[in-house]
């Protein structure tokens, strides 16, 4: 037997709907994008996510592994290493998820961007649309 519909249910059941829309929405909801920029020595990189902070977090990956010179000089010694030559198509972003070296260095490197941008000593500018 169903239950007999109130206006006190009607009510609470339409709240929640308008609530839950809300949430999704104000959350940023299916089909946003965020983008983050920081410019180092005149170059510019960008990370992308549907969350602000996961942005910003790309953002530094994308400078660390292509910007930074320290993680430029571990993977040119890396590369000229019998491990490197196991895997066909090293490039700088899969090397970092091989070698666990580079993958550290990436990772403290990450840590060190964010926070910079939270000292304020580096600005990462994130725009969500």
């Amino acid at each position: 037997m169903l239950p007999k519909i109130t206006r006190k249910n009607l009510f609470t059941t339409a709240l929640t709907g308008i609530v839950g829309v809300g949430l999704i929405l104000g959350c940023g909801g299916p089909g946003r994008t965020c983008v983050g920029e920081l410019t180092v020595d005149g170059k510019t990189y960008q990370g992308r996510d549907p969350s602000e902070a996961q942005a910003r977090q790309n953002t530094c990956s994308k400078y660390c592994i292509e910007g930074d010179a320290g993680y430029d000089r571990l993977y040119q010694e890396f590369i000229k290493t019998p491990e490197s030559k196991k895997v066909i198509g090293l490039d700088k972003w899969s090397a970092q998820a091989e070698n666990k070296k580079l993958g550290e260095y990436v990772r403290q490197c990450e840590q060190d961007c964010l926070k910079q941008h939270t000292d304020g000593t580096r600005r990462i500018e994130v725009k969500c649309q």
